[in-house]
């Protein structure tokens, strides 16, 4: 069982740390650590394409 993270408490690089983990397992299913350097490109371009989706004003 894992631990909940608070932003308060917990150090920035941990924060950090876990998320990069939360969006390897999302992507390709392994922590972070396990993915090779295009992988880890990869999981950060999907992050940052989704942001971008979500920051872009909705059309009607």
């Amino acid at each position: 069982m894992s631990k909940k993270l608070s932003t308060k408490d917990t150090p920035s690089d941990e924060l950090w740390t876990w998320f990069q983990d939360k969006l390897s397992q999302q992507c390709f299913g392994v922590k972070h650590e396990q993915l090779s350097e295009r992988e880890k490109r990869s999981v950060f371009t999907q992050f940052i394409r989704n942001l971008k989706q979500k920051n872009k004003p909705q059309e009607q």
